[in-house]
């Protein structure tokens, strides 16, 4: 994995969920619906500060709560990804971990039964919108990974090819490499990586992953 950049004097990085190990970065999670993988990211990282944004206050202090129980610390904001707060700076690193239709199957078999295609087409615009957002808050050189628990391609893949319809200062990354040796047959959703139940044996997922600018960070 490439090393992090050398921080400038005076200079305060945030970033996002760790993709890479680098050094020297604050970790920095933008989420619409539930920041709880702020907790993971904070384990990985003790040494470095991560910041969370939730839609409820209900869910923040929960977040706190937890990562207190954890022995750790976090800035745990409350507010509505499609609408970012202003007091979140540029950051390296970015996730939308968006809010989705959950039809991954799996661990949510029910999904399929309650959703309705109305229910998809919000969910697949309200994602394009805070995937929009979010990238006005990356750095140039930096990242920015989408992600779903999903198999619908309304909200994976086709609103991915949106945005780099909408944010041609973005380029698409292979994220093959994240799932190595997968089973024969298995879609091959690239450079998107799209996870199934029948072919991956997870419920399904899929990932995205954006640099912006062409010097990479």
């Amino acid at each position: 994995m490439p090393a992090g950049r050398a921080r400038q004097k005076g200079e305060k990085d945030r970033a996002a969920i760790p993709q890479d190990q680098d050094h020297g970065e604050r970790k920095q999670k933008e989420r619409g619906e539930n920041a709880g993988k702020l907790i993971p990211v904070r384990i990985c990282f003790k040494k470095k500060d991560a910041d969370a944004l939730d839609s409820t206050r209900k869910k923040t202090d929960f977040i706190a709560n937890a990562l207190k129980s954890c022995g750790l610390e976090a800035p745990v904001l409350c507010g509505r990804a499609e609408a970012l707060p202003e007091v979140i700076p540029a950051a390296d690193r970015v996730l939308c971990d968006v809010p989705c239709t959950g039809l991954g199957g799996g661990s949510k078999p029910d999904a399929m039964l309650n959703r309705t295609e109305e229910d998809m087409m919000e969910l697949a615009s309200l994602q394009l919108s805070i995937l929009l957002n979010a990238a006005d808050r990356v750095k140039p050189g930096g990242s920015l990974v989408y992600s779903t628990c999903t198999v619908s391609r309304r909200e994976n893949a086709e609103n991915a090819r949106k945005f780099l319809e909408k944010r041609p200062d973005f380029t698409a990354e292979d994220c093959s490499f994240l799932v190595p040796g997968r089973p024969a047959g298995a879609p091959d959703f690239s450079p998107f990586l799209q996870l199934f139940p029948n072919t991956d044996g997870i419920d399904g997922f899929f990932i995205a992953r954006f640099i912006k600018g062409s010097n990479r960070v």
